[in-house]
């Protein structure tokens, strides 16, 4: 028996960006669409959940009590939502999409819904279209599930220069919550047809600087880990690209998949990570069925990602991770472990205006996609690892949810980190959990670091706005020569 899992890739354009280096994140989908594009608009109350297999699909089923219906008809009082992934494993069932909303029974919710084939309800863009209702005294507000959020005010398409491609420009607002009546009211007005600018952002409310436990996030539940023993004994995992190729590439990707399998590999001296070339094949099976093949589709040919991506508006590019893994624990370094054995990477339809033939672009997001296939997951940017605005060194990992701007297929220190806790034997002891506060590269290493705590090398070691201090450690308890986070 096996579990699949996979994790998704949401960027929003790089380029013409009006705003600074931390402005992007994958949030794309400005509210006027999800309005536009969905088939209802609820207000509702989660009941229950339950995981199973929707006909070789893992999916999580919410059944919601609606209170309001902003849009849409013939909704009744009660409706079904159904959302890629989830874990049981009473069931021999999991997998684990990044990003992806999670509910308990008695959240209160906002949720932009498509209507499925069988009757139930998506949420717009896999995750985009969800939020939670929080109450503080008499205010409500809506927030997405998650953390780092870059809301797109406004987006358009302009002419590519020299051709008829198209380029995908945005304006992005601060991260921000939204005031829940003047929300509603919003959304009942532009349903009306009353079109009017958003009037109900509020100030991101301050959040306590906590230490981050884990310096890692890696494709698997809380309680263990996913990852390839083939690398153990020098074994390769070989990958197939799917034969009709990525189009508006002259190479039809292979060039672009190539020097994304080359990043994992040529900057370890003692992980061994071998990717090699399998060739192409025909198969389209993806993460529905298990076929023995490692595969990259060039584009969604099962519908597992639902919505094609816009421009202008966005959407998913690429979803990647583990479609057969062994069920049977194993320890390995202490930690229980199941074995991968195979894995799938999907490019998501309508990507061509984002991209346009960008080779860095194409290659940064495939070599992402084999990083959560490896058994890794987001450095920074998602609900389940920290703000990728708290911090240069983790923004700037291959890893992070967001894209500021293309870099090509490049791994940086913290993708690094994080691959040789999972396949370097050796590297246990110098893991972050056994520094202390105040080692050398303490801060950069396992930061983002709090106020008053170091080691620190530069002020991207910090926390949001705290700066690196040099030569205070004494003041907080640490040797003299130790550079501490503190407030400007």
């Amino acid at each position: 028996m096996s579990y699949r899992a996979l994790f998704s890739l949401c960027f929003t354009a790089w380029f013409m960006a009006p705003v600074g280096a931390s402005a992007l994140t994958y949030v794309p989908v400005p509210d006027t669409l999800l309005v536009d594009r969905a088939d209802a608009v609820v207000r509702a109350t989660v009941v229950s959940r339950s995981v199973g297999d929707e006909t070789g699909r893992v999916m999580t089923s919410y059944e919601f009590d609606i209170t309001e219906v902003l849009r849409g008809e013939g909704l009744g009082s009660r409706l079904i939502v159904k959302v890629l992934g989830g874990i049981d494993l009473a069931k021999g069932l999991g997998v684990k999409v990044f990003g992806t909303p999670e509910f308990d029974p008695g959240d209160s919710t906002l949720l932009f819904l498509s209507t499925a084939q069988d009757g139930s309800y998506r949420v717009l863009h896999i995750f985009q279209g969800a939020f939670i209702e929080r109450r503080s005294g008499a205010q409500r507000t809506y927030e997405r599930p998650g953390t780092d959020r870059f809301e797109v005010a406004t987006s358009n398409v302009e002419p590519g220069a020299g051709s008829d491609s198209a380029r995908m420009t945005i304006q992005l607002a601060a991260p921000m919550p939204r005031d829940a009546d003047l929300f509603e009211q919003w959304i009942s007005d532009r349903q009306a047809g009353v079109i009017r600018s958003a009037d109900y952002f509020l100030p991101e409310s301050s959040r306590d600087v906590t230490v981050i436990a884990s310096p890692f996030t890696y494709l698997a539940g809380d309680d263990f880990i996913l990852r390839w023993f083939e690398f153990d004994s020098g074994r390769k995992v070989r990958w197939h690209r799917h034969k009709d190729g990525q189009a508006g590439f002259s190479s039809k990707g292979a060039q672009e998949f190539k020097k994304a399998r080359k990043a994992w590999k040529r900057k370890f001296s003692g992980v061994p990570i071998k990717l090699t070339n399998a060739g192409t094949t025909s198969s389209t099976t993806g993460f529905d069925i298990a076929d023995s093949r490692n595969t990259l589709l060039h584009r969604d040919f099962n519908d597992s990602i639902e919505e094609d991506f816009e421009c202008p508006g966005g959407g998913v590019l690429a979803i990647g991770g583990l479609s057969d893994f062994d069920f049977f624990f194993t320890q390995w370094k202490g930690l229980s472990t199941l074995a991968a054995h195979e894995a799938e990477i999907v490019v998501n339809d309508g990507i061509d205006c984002f991209v346009q033939g960008n080779s860095d672009l194409m290659a940064q997001i495939y070599a992402h996609e084999l990083g959560h296939t490896l058994g890794l997951g987001h450095a920074c940017g998602d609900p389940s690892s920290p703000k990728c605005s708290k911090s240069d060194f983790l923004a700037e990992a291959l890893m992070a949810a967001r894209l500021d701007q293309p870099f090509g297929a490049e791994i940086h220190d913290d993708d690094i980190l994080a691959a040789r806790q999972l396949y370097d034997e050796d590297f246990w002891a110098a893991a972050c959990d056994q520094k202390a506060p105040g080692a050398k590269s303490f801060c950069s290493k396992c930061g983002p670091c709090g106020e008053g705590q170091g080691n620190c090398k530069k002020d991207g070691d910090c926390f949001g706005t705290l700066v690196c201090t040099r030569d205070v450690g004494v003041d907080f308890g640490f040797d003299a020569d130790v550079n501490v986070c503190t407030a400007p």
